[in-house]
């Protein structure tokens, strides 16, 4: 059975999925809470080997109940205003990452996410987002391809997963 030292590693792992997918602390926040109070609740029962990938599904779920995006296409308009001030998704350094990550959808940034930065593998993720192995491949294929005139070296690690 898990640990709840394995639970606690974890959180600055869900705090960063969360703040990364709603563009705003407060709201992930709140949501980084639900989860670990529903993880709480349901731990005990927990093979210690499937720890994250659990946390980060019931983080997902959590993400798309409460996240308008995550249920409609993104408007036009919301694409124009660009992202949350409080948008952090990874190094300040590239705003222009921040700026096309903002741009893709939610499950091309959920995907994205899962496996570039939290390193899931494409089973791992569609677990996580209830997607199939294909539509995974397939939305980290279409987030590379608008992320492709971006200069990331770090998109460059997880381009052969999504060729397979």
């Amino acid at each position: 059975m898990a640990e709840i030292s394995v639970l606690k590693k974890l959180i600055p792992h869900l705090r960063r999925y969360s703040r990364a997918m709603t563009g705003h602390h407060d709201v992930a926040d709140g949501l980084v809470e639900e989860c670990l109070r529903i993880a709480a609740k349901n731990f005990v029962n927990v093979p210690h080997d499937g720890v994250r990938i659990w946390l980060f599904t019931l983080q997902h779920d959590a993400i798309v109940r409460e996240t308008p995006s995550a249920q409609q296409p993104r408007e036009a308009s919301a694409l124009a205003r660009g992202p949350p001030s409080d948008l952090h998704v990874a190094d300040s350094r590239e705003p222009g990452l921040q700026l096309a990550f903002h741009a893709l959808t939610f499950a091309q940034k959920a995907v994205l996410f899962l496996m570039a930065v939290e390193g899931f593998s494409d089973q791992e993720a569609a677990i996580i987002t209830r997607m199939t192995v294909r539509n995974v491949r397939q939305a980290l294929r279409e987030a590379f391809d608008q992320l492709g005139a971006l200069p990331l070296g770090f998109l460059a690690l997880r381009k052969e997963e999504a060729d397979e």
